[in-house]
C-alpha cells in the first residue's frame, strides 16, 4: 500500500485488490489442493476442513460488521497500538 501511495496510484483500489486476494487465496487454496490430489489418485475429504475454513471467516465477518460494540472495540485497540509503536 505504502509503494502505491507513494507512485500515487489507485491506494483505495490496491487496498481492495490485496482483501480480494486474500480472501480467494483461502477459498480456493483447499479445492485447488482436493483437485490436485484427485488428479494424483489420492482422495481424501476436504469438506470438514473446507466447512472450518468458510465458518470462521463468516463469524469474523458477522461480527466485525454486524456488531457495533466489537468494531469499536477494535478501533480502540488500533488507536493503542498506534501510539505505541
Amino acid at each position: 500500500m505504502v509503494l502505491t501511495e507513494v507512485a500515487k496510484g489507485n491506494t483505495p483500489g490496491a487496498i481492495f485488490n490485496a482483501a480480494l486476494s486474500n480472501i480467494l487465496g483461502v477459498m480456493f487454496t483447499p479445492l485447488l489442493v482436493r483437485l490436485l490430489m484427485q488428479a494424483s489418485g489420492q482422495v481424501n475429504s476436504f469438506g470438514p476442513l473446507l466447512l472450518k475454513i468458510t465458518f470462521a471467516d463468516s463469524v469474523a465477518i458477522c461480527a466485525r460488521h454486524g456488531n457495533p460494540t466489537f468494531g469499536s472495540e477494535m478501533g480502540r485497540c488500533r488507536a493503542t497500538y498506534a501510539e505505541h509503536p
